[in-house]
């Protein structure tokens, strides 16, 4: 909880879900005029329909995931101008390119509305966390290895979805081959993890519960968010937006540090 600050807590845990909260209690006539129609898509509904949500349901699910996995990040995050930055480009950006894409690629809705391309994101921008704490444990770690969480976590999700052989067969060639080109590196990060894990002992029993829960839910959710975002039965959710919001995380994070922030020093 060290990690935290009046700023992150106000941003993150007062500021956005009192906007998602405001948006969710308007009157249902309000509401209509920001649900994304391809009938009658207006520039309102193109960007605010990724606030707005129907039913209770729906609210509490993008609400909670999206408060678990930024409580995620806040603590095993290691460079929080990224993480704001990132923020505010997915708030103002990453809106209208759901939007977009559902009027001019889906084809099984005729409407779309909710935070879930926001938070899919935030999943990805949280592997891209894990990735960077990792490389702070181990600190001659290359981007490959960020490539490389990124398959296992769609390699996961292929055997989720896909029920073909030739599919499963070339899936997981592909991933042992990446795994034993990653040999090194994760022998590497194994004991660099485990000399982490020794320090624990001299910190109290409860610090050193709480860092090792936190780390092995990050782990958890970081590598499963993709397979879970993408169900096996949709039940009418758009998953193109999440498919957007997951890429558009995958892609932006590394490329703020690359952009904007000098390389980390190894």
């Amino acid at each position: 909880m060290k990690n935290l600050t009046k700023e992150d807590l106000t941003f993150f845990f007062l500021l956005l879900p009192s906007i998602l909260t405001l948006f969710y209690i308007l009157p249902l006539q309000l509401k209509e005029l920001f649900i994304l129609s391809k009938c009658n898509p207006t520039i309102l509904s193109i960007y605010f329909s990724s606030f707005i949500h129907i039913d209770f349901k729906h609210f509490l699910g993008n609400l909670t995931g999206y408060l678990l996995i930024i409580f995620l990040i806040l603590n095993i995050e290691t460079k929080k101008e990224r993480l704001y930055i990132f923020t505010i480009f997915s708030l103002l950006i990453l809106p209208f390119l759901t939007s977009f894409s559902f009027l001019f690629l889906a084809t099984s809705y005729v409407y779309t509305l909710g935070f879930s391309n926001i938070v899919s994101a935030f999943s990805s921008y949280l592997l891209y966390s894990l990735f960077t704490s990792l490389r702070k444990i181990q600190k001659d770690l290359s981007l490959s290895f960020y490539i490389y969480l990124i398959t296992i976590s769609v390699f996961i999700t292929i055997i989720a979805i896909f029920t073909s052989k030739s599919i499963f067969i070339f899936s997981i060639s592909y991933f042992i081959l990446f795994s034993i080109f990653e040999f090194r590196e994760l022998k590497n990060i194994s004991k660099a993890v485990y000399k982490k894990l020794l320090k624990l002992k001299k910190e109290s029993l409860t610090s050193a519960f709480f860092k090792i829960i936190i780390a092995a839910l990050a782990i958890t959710l970081a590598i499963f968010s993709l397979p879970i975002l993408i169900p096996l039965k949709a039940n009418g959710i758009n998953i193109l937006s999440h498919y957007i919001g997951y890429l558009f995380g995958v892609v932006l994070a590394p490329l703020l540090d690359k952009l904007i922030f000098k390389k980390e020093k190894h």
